[in-house]
């Protein structure tokens, strides 16, 4: 049945015979003979019409001899010869051609006259029913007469998948994302492209097992754990599906999981496939280090991080190799997703490394607090990541809360012994003085011999040593900042407690203790008191909260600080979290550097001030465990304190209490009180926290922090601030075969200044055009070892000719950024090769 009647159609052929101006021959090939009957009893005006009957030579002798000046109209009940056997096709090719059948309806809605495309509109009808399709297609390709039949059908196919390439690689990519519930290729075959799919599928891959999107994505992805693990001695069932190295396919495949890799469906795929391939079994006798770079499977880096964790809970010490085993997994495809894993099992091992400083007994107190600035501070820093890590890490609950008992236990056993020995040192000590430690009363006249037209003060609540060394390493390293930072300390009042260490940083000649702390008579409390007492010491000082402060516009603070000198800024992240929910005080730590931070550089940036003083008025301890009541003393309310908290108790006579340290506040205004604190790390009963606490004598809560900030942005430090120098390192410029290895050197230790880097390296072509995959990696090497600061990046390249007079380049540059590192020319000269068709 004709998709138009007769009487349409032979307006439209008469149509042709008006439109021209010359004699016209219309040749009207109808296959199906739909218009046979209407057309032998018919006419039209001023043309002739020839009816075909296998009488090709009649009819050129008539067309071409007898009658050449006469319109003529040949109706071929059939379909339109090959080119090969028509002996018309030469008068046919300065003809016109008609069809009025569905192929013809579909060639017009698309503008198409070419008759070679006829059959691919035939052959895929189906697909022209609908016309959001159409208009789909149309968004896909430009449809003209000109349009290569691959690009037509590659683009109805696209259509098909929801692909936004009409590229086979795109078109693939699309399918193997469906292979679960397969919805896409059945449309694919419901259409009729199976056959034309597979060839192209073939070409772009060199794959030739089993017409089966599943059997190309098991081998494939089989095949790439085979190339990039170190696992040998597969069983037949894993070997049935890994493609020999000397097939070209299996370059390919390495190829096509590189690049469907970063698409966020993979993480659904890779699972699904691991399944089905029983990679759990693979591995699970295998040694982590066997998995080598290998990243087809995340459960490839959740088995590294599960062994590795069930190691460190056994007692492993075998912290280098697990150090190299995360060092190689910085560039897995999966590393982001683990990075509080990865990260957790540095930090720990770091942990135990710094447990294994000896402390010696029968120190000097300044000797305790010396050990403790020099590198006991780092257990406390390496204790802090650990548990904000693990708190972070949802996977691997079992083994991640085995691990943060152990963990716990080796922090308690620390502070029982640091406890104990320095305790057992202040045992001698009747007065709050320390040979060679400046105390915090000192704070004002210390910083009186900084020269400065403007100086900020910044006093963060609780900011202890090992936070405000972190803070001072993140200042030296920032892109930003790139200032000279110094780090030493005071020792704190005693009870280390809030209202009296913010009074001790204020300008002072003489403290007096109470329920109000009075600076040369003068209340301390709150920030009002607190602005007055600086006034009064120097009209142009003054103070302000730092949530105040950090709102402020540039116009804003250059305003404020118009008739202002020094300024100190107070900031309260760390304690308000410990007063408030304890246990997220580790979490406001590093929130409190950042707040830092970010304040500094809107400082900067607002006035180019470089003088900034960072210090706090305590610091404080932290416990994950809960503590016991074998920690607690009983009854302390007996002795009817002035004062008392779970870390001292203020009395006014000479009452004492068994093991316990006591202390004159003598080096204030008052004589007359003293000081009692729990020995070691125990506690009084007394209302308040459990976890988080301060005001006693241990190391944690009086090494008060003060870091000095200068130079920032200094001249003569921007070349040597920011990250570590990455660059080529293989000598070789010539590249024989498409999967291939390339050496990158970070010349550069990450130490100080110097930060790690995160890069991609890929290939291109004189246009500029990718001809590999996009390959990450991080230079975050702190060794001194120079071949351990060598990186291996494996490359493959694209399935495409290449050839070696032609100009391809490596790039290599920042991931964050478009402006490259390096650009080398390389020659590409792969013999035997066979490229896409």
């Amino acid at each position: 049945m004709a998709n138009i009647d007769y009487d349409l159609a032979k307006k439209e052929i008469e149509q042709k015979f008006k439109d021209s101006h010359r004699r016209t021959i219309v040749f009207w090939f109808d296959e199906p003979r739909n218009f046979f009957a209407d057309i032998i009893n018919d006419s039209i005006d001023n043309v002739k019409i020839i009816i075909y009957n296998h009488n090709e030579f009649e009819i050129k002798y008539l067309l071409e001899i007898k009658d050449t000046n006469s319109n003529y109209l040949v109706y071929f009940p059939c379909a339109r010869p090959q080119d090969k056997d028509n002996w018309l096709l030469d008068t046919l090719l300065y003809s016109e051609e008609y069809y009025a059948d569905e192929v013809a309806l579909n060639m017009r809605k698309l503008g198409l006259t070419n008759h070679h495309l006829r059959k691919v509109i035939n052959r895929y009808s189906k697909f022209f029913k609908s016309q959001s399709r159409i208009e789909e297609l149309k968004k896909q390709v430009t449809i003209n007469d000109t349009i290569l039949e691959n690009d037509l059908l590659n683009g109805m196919i696209a259509v098909l998948v929801k692909s936004k390439s009409i590229k086979i690689e795109a078109i693939l990519t699309e399918l193997i994302f469906d292979i679960q519930s397969n919805i896409k290729y059945q449309e694919i075959r419901n259409f009729g492209f199976e056959e034309y799919l597979w060839n192209q599928i073939n070409s772009y891959t060199n794959y030739s097992g089993e017409q089966s999107l599943l059997s190309l994505v098991k081998q494939y992805m089989m095949t790439a754990v085979a190339k990039t693990s170190k696992i040998e001695n597969y069983s037949s069932y894993y070997r049935q599906y890994i493609i020999d190295s000397s097939n070209q396919a299996s370059n390919d495949a390495l190829l096509l999981v590189d690049n469907i890799m970063p698409d966020p469906r993979y993480l659904e795929l890779q699972e699904y496939v691991a399944n089905l391939l029983r990679i759990n079994e693979l591995i699970q006798t295998r040694g982590i280090d066997d998995l080598g770079n290998s990243d087809v499977f995340e459960v490839f880096d959740t088995f590294i991080i599960r062994t590795i964790f069930n190691s460190l809970v056994a007692g492993s010490l075998d912290y280098d190799f697990f150090e190299s085993i995360v060092s190689n997994r910085a560039n897995s495809f999966w590393y982001e997703k683990h990075k509080f894993e990865y990260e957790v099992i540095l930090e720990i091992i770091s942990f135990n490394k710094a447990l294994e400083t000896h402390i010696y007994a029968n120190l000097t107190s300044e000797e305790y607090i010396k050990l403790y600035k020099d590198s006991l501070y780092k257990v406390d820093l390496y204790y802090r990541h650990i548990i904000t890590l693990l708190n972070r890490i949802e996977d691997n609950e079992e083994t991640v809360s085995n691990l943060k008992k152990q963990i716990v236990d080796k922090y308690e056993v620390f502070l029982d012994s640091i406890g104990s020995y320095f305790s057992q040192s202040l045992e001698y000590k009747k007065t709050w003085d320390f040979y060679g430690e400046p105390l915090i009363n000192r704070f004002y006249q210390e910083i009186q011999s900084i020269t400065f037209k403007k100086m900020f003060v910044i006093i963060s609540d609780a900011l202890r040593y090992e936070v405000a060394y972190e803070l001072c390493e993140k200042i030296k390293t920032d892109p930003v900042l790139k200032g000279q930072t110094q780090l030493s300390n005071f020792i704190s009042s005693i009870p280390s407690n809030t209202k009296l260490g913010m009074a001790c940083l204020l300008p002072n000649n003489n403290i007096k203790y109470g329920s109000e702390v009075l600076v040369d008579g003068n209340n301390s409390s709150g920030l009002e008191n607190r602005k007055k007492i600086l006034k009064l010491r120097n009209k142009t000082y003054s103070a302000i909260r730092y949530d105040k402060i950090s709102i402020m516009t540039r116009d804003e603070i250059r305003d404020y600080m118009k008739d202002k000198s020094l300024v100190y800024i107070y900031h309260d992240t760390i304690d308000n979290a410990g007063e408030r929910k304890e246990s997220e005080v580790f979490e406001a730590s590093n929130k409190a550097i950042e707040e830092i931070l970010r304040l500094i550089k809107k400082l900067y940036h607002a006035l180019q001030i470089s003088n900034f003083v960072i210090t706090a008025d305590h610091g404080f301890l932290y416990r994950e465990m809960k503590v016991d009541d074998s920690l607690k003393y009983n009854d302390i309310s007996k002795i009817k304190p002035l004062e008392l908290t779970r870390r001292y108790a203020l009395v006014s006579d000479d009452t004492t209490v068994p093991y316990t340290l006591k202390f004159t506040l003598d080096y204030l205004e008052n004589d007359n009180l003293s000081v009692i604190t729990p020995y070691s790390y125990n506690y009084f009963k007394a209302p308040g926290g459990i976890q988080y606490v301060h005001g006693g004598s241990s190391l944690q809560e009086i090494v008060v922090p003060c870091l000095r900030i200068s130079e920032l942005r200094s001249g003569t430090l921007k070349s040597s601030i920011g990250p570590v120098g990455v660059r080529i390192k293989s000598l070789n410029r010539i590249i024989t075969k498409r999967d291939f290895t390339i050496d990158f050197e970070q010349y550069e230790k990450v130490a100080d200044k110097k930060t790690e880097r995160k890069l991609i390296a890929y290939f291109v072509d004189y246009e500029g055009n990718d001809v590999s995959g996009r390959y990450t990696f991080i230079a975050n090497s702190d060794s001194d070892d120079f071949n351990q600061r060598v990186i291996r990046i494996r490359f493959t390249l694209n399935n495409i000719k290449f050839s070696r007079d032609e100009r391809y380049y490596l790039i290599l540059r920042d991931e964050d950024k478009s402006e490259y590192i390096e650009k080398e020319l390389f020659v590409i000269d792969i013999l035997d090769f066979k490229p896409i068709i």
